[in-house]
């Protein structure tokens, strides 16, 4: 059998491997709840100020938006997200309503023995966010 016939075909398969195992992983983003609230559209935004806060500006209410992001994602990739979103709704601000941080029932198990340092490991706490947010057009 001749490996170097074979490689390319070997080498393909691997990265279509690769490439759907990293679909995978981005498919575990949970989607985004949008609920439209304005009846008007707005050309897309790439500037997103955000608020913890009703902003003291004439301010319109685009939309409601929550996500429930999954276990390992971090506070900033949700929010992210929540930017990217409200930007394609036409928004340029971004008021954060409501967020919960939301411990895993796995959350620092049990610690199991490490035969290769002879220590006890623990897991590591599990953490998933979900938060709530408002897509707002501020009038300049």
């Amino acid at each position: 059998m001749n490996i170097k016939k074979y490689s390319k075909y070997i080498l393909t398969a691997n990265l279509v491997i690769v490439g759907l195992s990293l679909g995978a992983c981005a498919s575990t983003n949970s989607a985004i709840a949008v609920t439209r609230v304005s009846t008007q559209h707005y050309a897309p935004s790439s500037q997103i100020e955000m608020f913890s806060q009703p902003p003291e500006k004439a301010h319109v209410l685009i939309a409601h938006m929550h996500i429930s992001g999954a276990v390992g994602q971090t506070r900033a990739q949700i929010l992210a997200l929540l930017v990217k979103r409200a930007g394609q709704l036409g928004a340029n601000a971004l008021q954060i309503t409501e967020e919960q941080k939301i411990n895993s029932a796995n959350s620092n198990g049990p610690a199991t023995f490490n035969p290769a340092g002879g220590n006890y490991d623990f897991k590591a706490p599990m953490v998933a966010w979900s938060i709530h947010a408002d897509a707002l057009r501020i009038s300049h």
